[in-house]
Parts: structure tokens; C-alpha cells; sequence
């Protein structure tokens, strides 16, 4: 893959991944483009250290990753410290978003918004950050983004929400050997100390806030993430979860052969070959008595 352009002396800061609580969504503006052009115009015509997206995604689809998520990099003035930042390519403002790359931004922000421990309006337009009302970046109706991806989103619960998830959770604890207390649907400090015992228990971080780690510890099934191909590839042991099933080989590198496999055995249990290990796909690959928050 072609080395991003950068500043001959310029560096950008970095940040711990709990900094983070944005992701910010933009469009180039430009009907064509890639990283690596924009990144050879922040730095020789804007003076940067880098490109300011953390993600490009093209009009196909695929997707490049142009700086770690610990990168502090340029691209919504006043929130860089605490927001990622996504580039579509195109102008929104004058065409349509293609249906391919949208499905690529909608599981791309899944995936933050799981990695990251995000709510759904967490997810904004560049245009609705503070002081950039002005912008029409990113020429999208980013309430319809949001409600695309809310219902494939995982519930985040912490100390002092109430409500029904809330009684599920602690219904959860209670029957996985936990203490959360009298099942209220508060979300209380014996519901914290709960899910920070579980957390302790399960080796993931103990933060008392229940996001989708505790809940893939509560219930025991795979890691929450939608997998899909993107550049550079995802790895883990959950991508190595998938080639068993689907018969891949086994490296734990989402690749082509594993996306071709996967769009084989999707298309063989009837279900849209997009090449995305989504809800339907994942209940089909480990069996329905997964939950993935859907």
C-alpha cells in the first residue's frame, strides 16, 4: 500500500482511545480523490503534519485507514482531541452517496461505536460540531445515518440509567452468579459493582460501564464487531472464528478469499451477499442463541 505524503518536520499529538468520544463523519467535497491526494493537500497546500481523516472510504466501498485512532490529526477545528475523523468521497451536496459506500461507513462506524464504547448520538456531521454550523460538510442527512445504524447498535449502560435494558442487565447478572441488587431497572453502585466484577472476571477493562465487551462476557458469545474487508485488513481471533466456519484459511486476516467465502455462504443460507458479518449473518454462522444487540 502507497505510503501516505507527510510534513518533512511537522508531527501530529496522540491521545489515549478513551479521549475519544466523537466520530465525526465529512465528505471530501470533491467528486473524485483518494488519501493519498488529500494527504498531499493538507500537507503542501494546508501546511499539516498528515492527512486530518483517520478513515477514507471511496465510492466502491473499500476503505483506507490513513492515521491511528490515537492520532490527534486536523479535521474539525475545536474537537480534534476527542472526535475520529471519516472521509466519504464525493460531494454530497450535489450527488448521491453510493449504496456501496454507504454500507461501508455504516459498518465502519459500527465498529468504532463498538471499539470505542460510543452511543448512536455519539455520530455527527461535521456540520454539527460547535462552530461549524456554516459547513455543509458532509452534504448528508446525518439523522437518517443515525437511525440506519441505531438498531444495529449496541446499548452502552452506566451508573445512573434506568429503564428496561437496564432490568435485562441486571436479570443477566443476577443469573450469571453477580449481585446487582433487587432487579429495578436502576442502574445503581450494587449494578456497577456487578459489572465491574464481571469485567474483573472476564480480563476486560474495568470501568463499570456496560458496553459491548461485557456484554459479549456476560453472554459468552464471539467478539461483537461486524467484520468485513477493508485496507488494511481486520485481524483477530474473531476473523479466525469466521474462516473456520466458512472454511478459510485460518490467519486471522479478513482478505479476499475470506470475503469470497463469506459471500458463498451467505448466498448459499439465503441471505444478501454483501461480504459483512452483520446480525442475520452472525446468528446464521454461530447459531441463534447468539445475541449481538439486535
Amino acid at each position: 500500500m502507497e505510503k501516505l505524503h507527510t510534513h518533512k518536520t511537522k508531527l501530529y499529538g496522540r491521545r489515549q482511545l478513551q479521549d475519544i468520544d466523537r466520530i465525526a463523519i465529512h465528505h471530501s467535497g470533491t467528486l473524485e480523490g483518494s488519501a493519498a491526494s488529500f494527504a498531499r493537500y493538507h500537507v503542501d497546500a494546508l501546511g499539516w503534519p498528515g492527512i486530518g481523516y483517520h478513515y477514507v472510504i471511496s465510492k466502491d466501498g473499500s476503505v483506507r485507514t490513513s492515521n491511528e485512532l490515537e492520532t490527534v490529526s486536523y479535521h474539525v477545528s475545536g474537537s480534534n482531541r476527542r472526535a475520529v475523523g471519516i472521509c466519504l468521497i464525493g460531494n454530497f451536496t450535489r450527488e448521491k452517496l453510493p449504496t456501496a459506500q454507504r454500507r461501508s461507513a455504516e459498518n465502519l462506524v459500527l465498529t468504532l461505536m463498538n471499539m470505542l464504547f460510543l452511543p448512536v448520538n455519539a455520530v455527527l456531521g461535521h456540520r454539527e460540531f460547535s462552530g461549524h454550523k456554516s459547513n455543509q460538510c458532509p452534504g448528508l442527512n446525518m439523522h437518517a445515518f443515525r437511525r440506519n445504524i441505531a438498531p444495529h447498535s449496541h446499548t452502552t449502560l452506566k451508573k445512573g440509567d434506568q429503564g428496561k435494558d437496564v432490568g435485562d442487565l441486571q436479570q443477566g447478572l443476577k443469573d450469571s452468579g453477580y449481585d446487582p441488587g433487587p432487579v429495578d431497572g436502576l442502574f445503581g453502585p450494587l449494578t456497577e459493582k456487578a459489572v465491574l466484577a464481571l469485567q474483573k472476571d472476564s480480563g476486560i477493562r474495568e470501568d463499570g460501564i456496560y458496553g459491548p465487551l461485557s456484554s459479549a462476557a456476560l453472554h459468552r458469545t464471539p467478539n461483537p464487531r461486524q467484520l468485513f474487508r477493508m485496507i488494511p485488513a481486520m485481524t483477530g481471533d474473531d476473523v479466525r472464528s469466521l474462516q473456520r466456519v466458512i472454511g478459510a484459511k485460518e490467519d486471522g486476516i479478513f482478505g479476499p478469499e475470506t470475503e469470497r467465502l463469506l459471500k458463498k455462504f451467505q448466498k448459499e443460507k439465503g441471505l444478501t451477499p454483501d461480504g459483512i458479518t452483520g446480525p442475520k449473518t452472525k446468528r446464521a454462522l454461530y447459531g441463534s442463541t447468539v445475541s449481538f444487540g439486535t
